[in-house]
């Protein structure tokens, strides 16, 4: 409603194990936030997914369950064998509570090389409204090698948020084959360039290239990492993230 301010989350993921649970973090990160903002009625005005692997969407039920969410965003792909069945099931939580629902699909993102609408972009704040935009969703069939197109990491969002004077671009996890093709659909335009870069891939070795960075050009760069101190299998210690 006019007036009311909005709220956007990218991603419900983590790391799970005897030392850390990412679900319960993130909840009570959420809860402390809407205990603050009263104002914001537990609501998410918009969840996007930018690829259904678990450490993206692990927390997708809690939030379901535990706060009201208005729009979701992802690729409309299914994931693999330990995400498929989650999947499935927020797809049908979407039809049961009536959420508006947008995949960025290959045929979506192919006719657009820049995509919003009011489910992708449903915020109407006073002042300074953000601008939210998706430069890549879902790739092609015959873009890359069968290895490469079924790994889910090179259909994630890239998502462009513009507010007032200030920008954030966040890639997903990309990987170069992909950064590439987003590259190339993005040479004649301005809508990588952005102050902050939510850097690829927990800090990858191949979810940041120096040519990507020069069209980003930066000013600050958050990378999502986990503690190197969790040394177990699924960690950021055990990828030899960043």
């Amino acid at each position: 409603a006019a007036g009311r301010q909005t709220w956007v989350l990218i991603d419900a993921g983590g790391e799970k194990n005897s030392q850390f649970d990412s679900v319960a973090e993130l909840t009570r990160h959420l809860d402390a936030f809407f205990a603050r903002r009263t104002d914001l009625n537990r609501t998410i005005d918009v969840l996007f997914i930018t690829h259904p692997h678990i450490d993206h969407v692990r927390g997708v039920p809690a939030v379901l369950e535990r706060y009201t969410v208005k729009n979701v965003v992802d690729s409309g792909l299914m994931g693999s064998s330990n995400t498929k069945g989650q999947q499935q099931n927020l797809h049908e939580q979407i039809s049961a509570r009536g959420l508006r629902y947008f995949p960025v699909t290959a045929e979506a993102a192919e006719r657009n090389t820049s995509l919003t609408n009011t489910t992708i972009d449903p915020l109407a704040c006073k002042a300074v409204n953000p601008a939210i935009t998706i430069l890549s969703g879902e790739a092609p069939t015959d873009q890359w090698s069968k290895g490469q197109y079924e790994n889910l990491n090179n259909h994630s969002l890239a998502i462009r948020v513009q507010f007032g004077k200030s920008s954030m671009l966040v890639t997903g996890d990309l990987e170069v084959v992909a950064i590439e093709r987003l590259l190339e659909r993005q040479r004649t335009g301005t809508l990588l360039d952005a102050d902050v870069y939510v850097v690829g891939h927990h800090g990858s070795a191949n979810g940041t290239t120096r040519e990507l960075l020069a069209q980003i050009t930066p000013k600050v760069a958050v990378m999502q990492t986990g503690r190197a101190n969790r040394q177990q299998m699924w960690t950021a210690w055990a990828y030899g993230h960043p």
